[in-house]
Formats: C-alpha cells, structure tokens, sequence
C-alpha cells in the first residue's frame, strides 16, 4: 500500500483479479468513494483518511463478468491507408480484421467513458503516432499496441483512427456507454445512424449573461463514486468559497453556482436589476442565488463535454435573485502543504526538497484540469518508464520537461507523468485560489 495524499492510497493490482469484480469489492470497503483501476496497481479514494488496517482483496478473474455490447462502424478513419501500408496489409483486410475482433473492456481512464479494449488483431499492432493529433472528434475508433477503444469526446489523442461509430453516444449525462469487463464487438454499417432523441430543454430563462470575460460556469460540489468510469469528481474549484456563497444566501452548501474566472454581469429578467462580480485578487470567485441556487443549466464538467461555458445572451433559471458574494473568507497562508508522493523512484532523493525551496509561480496556462507551475523545473531520473497509474486531485505530476503541473478537479483519472507529491487535502481551496503569476511556496510535511 502506498499512499497518495491524505485520502487515497494505491494498492498492487492482483494478479488475474478482473477489474470489475476489484471496483465492486473495493467499492464496499468502509469509507470509499472511488475506486480507479489500472494496469499494475488500483486506486482507492476514501471519504477521509484510510484507515490503518485495510481487508483482504478476495477479488478473482472469475468474478464481475460486463455485458454483451454492439457499437455500429463506420470505417472511414483518417489513418485507415496509413495503417494498411504500416502492417502490410490491405484497407479492407484492417477492417476485416477490426471488425472481426472480440473485444473486452479491461480499463477506463484518461477520459470519461474511454474504455481500454484488449483483443485486437496482432497484425494491427502498432505504436503510438509520431505526432499526437491535438484534437480527435468524439466516436472515433482508434487502435494502439494490441488494444482498441473509441474517442467518447473530443480531446487530444496519439491512437490511428479507422473510423467511428455512430448512433451512439459513447458518454452523456447518464454515464458511460461501456463498462469494465463488457464484451464488445463492432459492427461495419453504410451509413450514419441518427443519436436518440435528446429530452426537450427548457426555454427562456429569469437571469441573463450581460457580459462574460474568462470561464463563467455552473458549479456545485461535484460528484464522487464514478472515476471507474474516467470521470472525476469535478466540482468547484475552490469549495470553500462556493459554500461561503450559497451560506450568505440562505442556500444548502453545494447548492449550484456560477463559478466565475474572470468577470460576469448578470441581469435580473424579472426586475432588470444587475450585479456584477469579478474574480479580483483571486483565482476565482462565486455568484449563489437565492432560493436553493442555479437550476439550469445543470452544472458543467468541462473535460466530458457535459456543459460548457457561458456566454453572452446565455440565461439561468433560478427561483430566487443574484446574492452579492460576501468577502472570501481567508483560505490560510500561502505555503501549501505537500506530502510525499508514491513515484520516488522516478525523482532524486531530494527533488521533494527542491520543490520546497523556491517559490513558484502559477501559469496563465492553468485551467480546471490542472494548475501548472512556472519558475523552474524539477529533474526527474533519466530513463523513467511511464506507466499508466491512478491519479487524484492535488497530485504535483512532472512530465519529461520537469515543469510541475498540480491536477484540478477535472482531472484525468490515469495519467502517465510521475507524481513527486500531493497537496494536502485541507489546503487545496487555498492553492487553487491564488491567481495567475501569483507566488506560491511549499512546505514538506
């Protein structure tokens, strides 16, 4: 066991234990929320702090047997030619043998919904492209190594695309189309199948976005329980000052919100009074409205497409009225407390002391994914294999340029970089609230 912040550990990932028998006995531990599941070793995330003494794992392959699962193909992928003269192989033979395939999900992660499929041809087995496109529309099918998967939203990708499915939502706001241990086959169809009818939104509105600069969104305290799918909690990104907000309005803690990086003017339809707030001197500041808060749009999570960011002539639905935010209660001093991390052997032995010894500086580069880190660099071991492992939020992971980069409640929840250490849980909302080029020093604890 090895711990991973303060409310999470990682534990070695049994030999033959199928992935979904390990999220539904795990699940049912004491005080876990969230279980991750990668390769080599598994991600428990508890409530509080773990426990001293955890159960035996009894999870075995035989046990957490998923479903039977069609997704209809389109092979029209851009890679398809370059894939063929790559293995030697025909267009048609790669999308014979593709479509042939018996696929089983054996892992999700590096986004929500991506499910890891073994049991791809090994005469399709190919590296990672040279150069990763930076953006990869949402169904496209892709293949790696010895496995497959499909694209569930649009993001950045290094797999060779062969085509899309289509049809089907891959992931939406019921969850993910594909689970652990679901067998799953593709099916080559002609033409474009219509997505099911979406449910008819609500029009009009009782608030209006006058003006928006920087991210405007709905925000509450995000939800746990889902990371074996690739989601993750999401969330406020300070909740300390969402529930100062909703508190000074009369509202629940967790009661949505506009989270507001920047500046936002809000107009009252009923009264035509407005109110507008800035983020300031901080990160990020929060509009509660009365009367239970926010009630549409619901609130975004940004890094599964669920949501997005509000605009001008954009409107709310709220019962009540815009609340002015109270003062921002005080998060603390400015050296963040950190502990260490589960991947020193990636790192010198005092690269943890390195990180303490200067002052850093938050990049105009950071977002909802991940805070990065400006004024110098770490080293990391020359040689370092990355591996796929769980992830949480406050992990300080290093990619290969030492460039540190604290992860945010839209995290991935795999990721390949090593992490030195993790922000204490306690002092996240104060890191999180610094704004960009504001200082930030770290204390080892």
């Amino acid at each position: 066991m090895t711990a991973l912040g303060d409310r999470a550990i990682r534990i070695p990932r049994p030999a033959g234990a199928s992935a979904r028998a390990l999220v539904d006995e795990l699940r049912r531990w004491p005080g876990v929320v969230d279980v991750v599941v990668a390769r080599d070793d598994v991600g428990v995330y508890f409530a509080s702090t773990p426990p001293a003494t955890l159960p035996a794992i009894a999870a075995s392959g035989a046990g957490g047997e998923g479903r039977d699962v069609e997704l209809p193909a389109i092979y029209d992928g851009e890679d398809l030619d370059a894939v063929a003269a790559a293995t030697g192989l025909a267009r048609e033979d790669v999308i014979a043998r593709h479509a042939a395939g018996a696929y089983r999900v054996d892992l999700m992660g590096f986004a929500p919904g991506f499910a890891y499929m073994s049991g791809l041809d090994p005469r399709l087995e190919l590296p990672r492209r040279a150069t990763p496109r930076t953006r990869v529309p949402a169904g496209a099918i892709g293949i790696v190594g010895r496995e497959t998967a499909v694209y569930p939203v649009a993001s950045p990708g290094g797999w060779h695309l062969l085509g899309r499915v289509t049809g089907v939502e891959m992931f939406g706001r019921c969850g993910a189309r594909l689970e652990l241990g679901d067998r799953v086959r593709f099916v080559p169809v002609a033409g474009e199948r219509p997505l099911p009818a979406a449910a008819a939104g609500t029009t009009g509105g009782d608030l209006e976005i006058v003006q928006a600069l920087g991210l405007v969104t709905v925000q509450d305290l995000g939800g746990r329980g889902r990371m074996h799918e690739g989601v993750p909690p999401g969330g406020a990104l300070v909740p300390e000052l969402l529930v100062a907000a909703n508190r000074a309005a009369g509202n629940l803690d967790g009661a949505p919100a506009l989270e507001v990086m920047g500046r936002v003017r809000l107009r009252d339809l009923r009264s035509g009074d407005e109110l507008t707030i800035e983020s300031g001197a901080s990160r990020v500041a929060y509009l509660a409205v009365t009367g239970g808060g926010i009630a549409e749009p619901p609130p975004a999570l940004l890094c599964a497409a669920l949501g997005a960011p509000l605009h001008r002539g954009d409107t709310l639905r709220a019962a009540g009225r815009p609340h002015a935010p109270p003062p921002s209660p005080s998060l603390g001093p400015r050296a963040i407390r950190i502990l260490p991390g589960p991947d020193h052997d990636a790192f010198a032995p005092d690269a943890l002391a390195q990180l303490a010894a200067r002052p850093w500086r938050i990049s105009t580069r950071s977002d909802r994914v991940g805070t990065r880190l400006e004024g110098g660099t770490v080293a990391r071991v020359a040689g370092y294999r990355e591996v796929t492992r769980p992830m949480v939020r406050g992990a300080i992971e290093v990619p290969s340029d030492g460039q540190p980069i604290v992860l945010g409640p839209e995290h991935p929840t795999t990721g390949g970089y090593p992490v030195l250490a993790v922000v204490a849980h306690d002092d996240l909302g104060a890191l999180f609230a610094i704004p960009p080029n504001g200082a930030v020093r770290f204390q080892y604890v």
